[in-house]
């Protein structure tokens, strides 16, 4: 089947910066085609409006209007047809604000907003998306379904600013080798940071921090492929705090559903947004 570009547009631009309930908005969209893409292992959900064709999750049809949560393994994501999809994605710790659940509750699963008992501003959202159309929804009408979900949104069911501010920074700092450190850095117990990543991430401490130094792997390679630089694995893996090749290989293996080499050679789709 043939296979179409997407178009993909931020819609973030209007949404008030540190908010600490959406990260961003945008809108994927194809005119037809075969998308096929690899989602992979994320610490964020994100709210799915979806005005095209079906779409499916390694095979099983998702509900046109879904919370994706947060992923613990690749996922094939694949839509036959005319892919339209909104997509809001919430801040790491903000989905108990909004659904008023543990964010453990929405870890590895994509559930219906049919099956979840939400606030007022998700409803808001649903009640918005399914109102409006395809061709009507446009931009602000995007970042008024997003502001209606920060104004709304329980901020008492947000952690600590100590917290958020401590997974803020692990999108800017080196990332810690072992959850040890992240105590020694942050000040929490092992106990206390295992109970709040819980709640609030859904992942444990552990996961996470697995996560993000595999991030780390993908923005190496990425700058190295902008750059033409042809740097070994065995440098990547010194400087993303693996063990050796060996170890950074079979864990990007486990996240990506592919080898580093694999993962260079091809066009690769590294989730939603690129």
């Amino acid at each position: 089947m043939k296979r179409q570009s997407l178009t993909i547009t931020d819609c973030s631009r209007n949404i008030p910066a540190g908010n600490g309930i959406i990260e961003r908005a945008w809108r994927l969209r194809s005119r037809e085609g075969n998308v096929d893409h690899v989602l992979l292992p994320t610490s964020r959900a994100d709210l799915i409006m979806n005005f095209g064709d079906r779409l499916s999750y390694d095979g099983e049809y998702a509900p046109d209007l879904h919370i994706a949560g947060l992923k613990e393994r690749p996922v094939r994501l694949n839509h036959r047809g005319v892919c339209d999809l909104v997509g809001i994605t919430f801040s790491p710790y903000a989905l108990p604000a909004v659904m008023h659940a543990p964010a453990k509750e929405f870890s590895g699963r994509t559930v219906s907003c049919d099956d979840i008992s939400v606030s007022r501003a998700f409803k808001y959202a649903v009640c918005r998306s399914v109102s409006d159309s395809a061709d009507a929804m446009n931009s602000e009408m995007i970042e008024d379904i997003c502001r209606a979900l920060i104004t709304h949104a329980d901020i008492n069911r947000l952690p600590d600013r100590k917290f958020m501010r401590m997974i803020d920074d692990l999108r800017r700092e080196d990332i810690p080798p072992t959850v040890d450190d992240l105590c020694a850095r942050s000040g929490y117990a092992k106990r206390t940071l295992e109970r709040l990543f819980s709640t609030y991430i859904g992942n444990t401490p552990k996961e996470y921090l697995r996560k993000g130094r595999l991030n780390r792997v993908i923005g190496i390679l990425k700058k190295a492929e902008a750059s033409r630089d042809r740097s070994t694995f065995t440098a990547i893996a010194h400087d993303a705090d693996f063990c050796d090749q060996s170890h950074m290989i079979r864990e990007f293996r486990k996240f990506t559903g592919i080898t580093p080499s694999g993962y260079r050679a091809e066009d690769f789709v590294k989730g939603f947004i690129s």
